[in-house]
């Protein structure tokens, strides 16, 4: 190829311009921080299961909580609790998708270790991949096939999936994964659908308020609802509604609407990685070397989907 030839194929190639850059590395810094504050869930989940109550009212008490959160959100910045007619169904479908998916995860619980459900349940970054690919004909190029490789060989290094000599269960196996699928579907149909032009924080507010109560139906009707039994609960219940939930769901969908689906699931390794690092820092449990590579594995994952080109 002639140097001629050369620059006219660069100047054919897309330049962003100055504010598409911006946006799209907000967009980038939504999914990460999305991931990250995701990733605490443990943190404040932890103590109230180890307090005694049941993962169906610490769900009900996150998306209760997050759902007020969204409500003062929404005041003090003036935003519209208003939604078109034609967008009911959709946000009906967004609130049983994220019911399912949290619902799902914590049903696999009960049937394998927490770690082994962590990497089947982040195995929706696939989905997300295939279902734009086969349903949207969204072309993978080849730094995101090795993103989303890397990223889940990390997952499942930082679970100790490799280590665990255990046989799964069928049922639970198609339980979480399951849960992963209805994880993707929730990205998508929020990338996809009529929807994406809603402000995040009506969005977030109706799908949380959907979430919670589905499980309170459910809780009602199952194990009860049992509330936080002190001041340390209800702060590990606020602390699990505002940061793990509130925040990383306006986040989620602002990096959606920004980078994209792929990406964004993509970015979701860093949701695993941080809760183990809050494993090992703050329940004191031992970081391996195989965890250790499963961390730059993660961490390279997500570097290349931000310095990728387009």
């Amino acid at each position: 190829m002639s140097t001629t030839d050369a620059r006219l194929q660069e100047v054919d190639k897309p330049v962003l311009t100055a504010d598409e850059h911006r946006q799209k590395v907000k967009g980038q810094l939504q999914g990460i921080l999305s991931a990250i504050t995701f990733g605490l869930i443990p943190l404040f989940s932890v103590p109230l299961l180890l307090s005694g109550m049941a993962p169906v009212s610490v769900l009900v008490f996150r998306f209760g909580i997050a759902a007020v959160a969204m409500v003062l959100l929404m005041l003090v910045r003036g935003i519209s609790f208003r939604i078109r007619p034609r967008l009911i169904a959709w946000y009906l479908a967004l609130g049983i998708l994220y019911f399912i998916s949290a619902m799902l995860l914590l049903v696999g619980y009960r049937y394998m270790a927490t770690g082994v459900a962590t990497v089947l349940h982040f195995s929706y970054p696939i989905f997300v991949a295939l279902i734009m690919a086969l349903a949207f004909g969204e072309r993978l190029s080849p730094a995101a096939i090795v993103a989303i490789v890397m990223a889940l060989s990390g997952v499942v290094l930082l679970s100790g999936v490799l280590s665990a000599r255990q046989n799964l269960p069928l049922d639970g196996m198609v339980i979480v994964l399951t849960s992963g699928l209805a994880y993707a579907l929730y990205i998508i149909v929020v990338n996809r659908s009529p929807i994406r032009g809603e402000h995040p924080f009506r969005l977030s507010f109706y799908v949380l308020s959907i979430a919670a109560l589905l499980c309170y139906l459910y809780g009602i009707t199952h194990e009860g609802i049992v509330a936080p039994a002190d001041l340390a609960g209800w702060l590990n219940a606020c602390g699990l509604a505002i940061i793990a939930t509130v925040v990383s769901n306006v986040m989620l969908i602002g990096a959606i609407a920004r980078i994209g689906s792929t990406p964004t699931a993509v970015m979701g390794a860093l949701e695993p990685m941080t809760a183990m690092v809050v494993g090992t820092v703050v329940f004191g449990e031992i970081l391996t070397f195989q965890g250790l590579v499963g961390v730059v594995l993660v961490l390279s994952a997500v570097v290349i989907l931000i310095f990728r080109k387009r």
